[in-house]
């Protein structure tokens, strides 16, 4: 674990540096997907058919679904992979 601490740190503050581009691709994609489906391709249908779910139910479900994941990802105590890398025994 001592040879990997040097690599591991370099390779670590090299991500830290574009954490900034990361954030701001997000924001963008978020951004065009909303606006996509404001637009008038929000409307566009595939198919004939009428679909199974309305829009109330086609957002609530993954939004429900990502708010009871950040609940039990609190409830764990923040724990994830690479805490023993910060902390070891």
């Amino acid at each position: 674990m001592d040879t990997a601490d040097p690599v591991l740190s370099k390779i670590l503050s090299f991500i830290n540096q574009f954490g900034w581009l990361f954030e701001l691709s997000i924001l963008g994609i978020a951004v065009v997907l909303i606006w996509l489906a404001c637009g008038r391709y929000g409307k566009l249908r595939f198919g004939k058919e009428k679909p199974e779910f309305n829009n109330w139910g086609i957002y609530c479900f993954p939004t429900a679904g990502s708010f009871i994941c950040e609940l039990g990802k609190g409830l764990d105590g923040g724990a994830d992979g690479f805490g023993g890398y910060y902390s070891l025994p």
